[in-house]
């Protein structure tokens, strides 16, 4: 186990602009090579696990819980939902490394300046994509409240996904990811896991 790396992820996306709206919360770990985009190891099984919350209309609840399980072997793909038989979902090239969405947020964190690398993109754990690439883009000066940071920039590009934009600071924290419209920011205190929600029940 030398050469692993367990990733977990648990993330809470917030389906609306307010509070009270439907909010998805994902559960899931990964297991990694020990290289340099935290690639999916061959022969790893996981298990993705999402949970709607603040469910607002009948017709939605009784999708609120979904699981979703997978595993990489011998350059196949396999996924099983539910109680279902696993599948063969597709079938890779095992020359190339295999990422996920969530490895490349660690892995720009200790990207050298000036790396490229070409991978295999696997987006949520759901959707294949071949030939994607990751790199250092420049470095520049930002001014946040009056005083002068230096950012390193890191692109994301490929098919199937709107070019995405990586920014760290000097000393490699991840403080912006920018794809179309969307835009994740590092905060140190987050609020949204803060507010209350609440599991869907009949009488509501």
């Amino acid at each position: 186990m030398g050469s692993d790396l367990a990733l977990g992820v648990q993330s809470v996306r917030q389906m609306g602009q307010n509070f009270s709206h439907e909010r998805s919360y994902l559960k899931t770990e990964l297991l990694c090579e020990k290289n340099d985009l935290f690639s999916i190891k061959s022969g790893s099984s996981w298990k993705v696990q999402t949970e709607l919350r603040n469910v607002k209309t009948k017709a939605v609840a009784p999708f609120r819980n979904h699981i979703t399980r997978g595993s990489y072997r011998g350059g196949r793909l396999w996924r099983r939902q539910g109680a279902s038989k696993p599948y063969i979902y597709k079938s890779i090239d095992q020359g190339q490394a295999l990422v996920s969405n969530w490895s490349i947020l660690a892995a720009v964190q200790s990207m050298a300046l000036g790396a490229n690398y070409t991978f295999q993109y696997f987006e949520d754990m759901e959707r294949h994509f071949n030939d994607h690439s990751v790199g250092f883009m420049e470095t520049f000066k930002a001014s946040f409240s009056g005083h002068q940071r230096t950012l390193h920039g890191f692109y994301h590009r490929g098919r199937g996904l709107i070019p995405t934009f990586y920014w760290l600071s000097e000393d490699g924290r991840l403080l912006m990811a920018r794809y179309g419209l969307t835009m994740l920011v590092y905060n140190a205190n987050p609020i949204l896991e803060q507010q209350p929600s609440t599991t869907w029940t009949e009488a509501s």
